[in-house]
């Protein structure tokens, strides 16, 4: 993306969308470090279990947090005939002992879309049985050359997609409890051109999160998935649901934890012997 089309395109967002940040509450990132690794946590900053009853939950037991890392889907609101927006998901950082005081990086690494996604087959009762692992296998492909997907971080301007791997600080210095409601929008379609996003795909920004501290790893591919709004488009809450689960990093079982910790013990002893 050239500096013309991001600094034009930054006047048409900052002249339309002039606003204070805000907290946005709804589906969020909530970041921590997991096995010396940041990982971004999807859950429900409302309080409100979009998951459904007959679903799983993380083997913390709270049903607002995903059954997987690294992906959490929003809906897009179409602002006149110009803009499809979408102000979720946004971060927060956990209060993390090991992020305390280290400068926090966002990398966008890419943008993708699916191309008229099967909303009808995730419609009504037939939904919720889409969303586990292995049932389901997304189909993206690169995005037309007349397309773009922008992000805005409100405290730190614009970020662009199509000029992928430029990292951008979200933070100088994670204070100590964290720092709470890291705001972005995200922009699908072509906002330049006032062409909206169509009500027939779905998109997904990749982006990484890393730290100052070198002895902390960066996350695997954190997914957001961007769908229009299920209201106006039935099965696209179901679909993004179950998009999110093909795309997420999967949370080991505490079985499997234990059994990788034994491993590791008589692993060690081995050595030593």
């Amino acid at each position: 993306m050239n500096t013309a089309f991001k600094t034009t395109t930054a006047i048409l967002i900052a002249a339309v969308f002039a606003e204070a940040a805000s907290a946005h509450g709804g589906r969020r990132y909530d970041v921590k470090v997991i096995d010396n690794q940041i990982v971004a946590h999807g859950y429900i900053s409302t309080g409100a279990d979009d998951m459904g009853d007959n679903l799983p939950v993380a083997n913390d037991g709270d049903p607002l947090y995903r059954t997987y890392y690294n992906a959490v889907h929003a809906h897009w609101d179409n602002i006149g005939n110009a803009i499809s927006r979408s102000t979720l998901p946004g971060f927060d950082v956990d209060d993390t002992p090991e992020l305390q005081g280290d400068e926090l990086w966002l990398t966008i690494t890419g943008a993708k879309k699916w191309t008229d996604a099967p909303f009808a087959d995730f419609a009504g009762s037939h939904g919720s049985g889409h969303s586990g692992h292995g049932h389901f296998t997304p189909d993206f492909v690169a995005l037309e050359p007349e397309e773009s997907i922008l992000v805005q971080s409100l405290d730190n301007g614009l970020l662009a997609p199509l000029s992928p791997n430029t990292a951008f600080q979200l933070d100088d210095g994670v204070a100590n409890g964290g720092h709470y409601d890291l705001v972005f929008d995200f922009y699908a379609g072509n906002p330049l051109a006032h062409t909206l996003a169509p009500d027939s795909a779905v998109y997904v920004v990749e982006m990484q999160l890393s730290t100052s501290d070198a002895s902390i790893l960066p996350s695997d591919t954190i997914y957001a998935i961007l769908s229009p709004s299920g209201t106006s488009v039935p099965g696209s809450h179901h679909l993004s649901l179950a998009t999110e689960a093909a795309l997420g990093t999967p949370i080991p079982e505490p079985t499997s934890l234990g059994l990788i910790a034994v491993g590791g013990v008589l692993l060690a002893r081995r050595r030593r012997a």
